[in-house]
C-alpha cells in the first residue's frame, strides 16, 4: 500500500535556486542548470552519439534523484529534436526511471524551473502529470516528446531492488543524481552501486 511521504524542504537562495533544507546542497548550479546538466548528463553519457547508433527501438536511462526534473526535462527536449532530425530511426522512445525520496511540492518545482525558458514547454507538461508524494511508481507519458518516465517515490535503497532486470540487463545510462556524497552520504553505498551493476546492461 502506498504511503504519504515527507515533502522536500526547500527554500530560495539570492540567486532564485533551490536549497534543500535537509542537505544544505542546492539543486542546479547557480549558474546555469540547464547547461549543467547537458554537460554533465547528456553529454557525460554520449546520448546524442548514442542515439544515432542505437538500433533498438527504446533507450532506457536510469536516475537516482529526481528532485527537479531538470535531468529529465532535459533529456526529453534532446530525445524530442533527436526524433524530428531522425524521423525513420529505429530508436522511437526514450523511458526514463527515476527515484525520489523527498518529492518536491508541485509549486516549488515550478518556482525552481520558471528561470529557465528555454524549457518552458517542458515544466508545463511535467506540472500537469506530477504525481501526489505518495511512495511507489507514478508514470507519466509525454508522447509529444516520444518519453515516459516513471517516477520511483521513496528510498533508493528499498526501490532498485524492486526493478525486474533481464538477463542482459535493463539500463542503457545513468544519471547519478542526489546531491553531494559528503551532503547525502546515506544514499552512496555499496548496496547502490551493487545495484547499479545489476540493473546495468553489459
Amino acid at each position: 500500500m502506498s504511503k504519504r511521504l515527507q515533502s522536500a524542504n526547500v527554500h530560495f537562495n539570492e540567486s532564485g535556486t533551490p536549497v534543500a533544507d535537509s542537505f544544505d546542497d542546492v539543486y542546479f548550479s547557480n549558474e546555469s542548470g540547464c547547461d549543467e546538466t547537458r554537460h554533465v548528463f547528456i553529454n557525460g553519457n554520449d546520448l546524442t552519439e548514442r542515439w544515432l547508433n542505437w538500433q533498438s527501438a527504446h533507450f532506457i536511462i536510469a536516475e537516482t534523484g529526481f528532485g527537479t526534473g531538470l535531468n529529465c526535462i532535459i533529456a526529453m527536449q534532446q530525445f524530442k529534436q533527436f526524433r524530428a532530425a531522425n524521423p525513420a530511426h529505429p530508436l522511437k522512445r526514450l523511458f526514463i526511471l527515476s527515484t525520489e525520496k523527498f518529492p518536491l511540492a508541485v509549486a516549488d518545482l515550478q518556482h525552481a524551473l520558471a528561470v529557465f525558458p528555454s524549457v518552458s514547454e517542458e515544466v508545463h507538461a511535467l506540472a500537469e502529470r506530477y504525481p501526489p508524494a505518495l511512495s511507489g511508481c507514478h508514470r507519466m507519458n509525454f508522447d509529444a516528446w516520444h518519453t515516459s518516465i516513471d517516477l520511483w517515490l521513496g528510498d533508493v535503497h528499498e526501490l532498485l531492488p524492486q526493478w525486474h532486470c533481464p538477463l542482459d540487463g535493463l539500463v542503457d545510462a545513468w544519471f547519478l543524481d542526489g546531491f553531494a556524497p559528503s551532503k547525502n552520504p546515506q544514499m552512496w553505498t555499496e548496496a547502490l552501486f551493487t545495484q547499479m551493476a545489476r540493473l546495468s546492461k553489459t
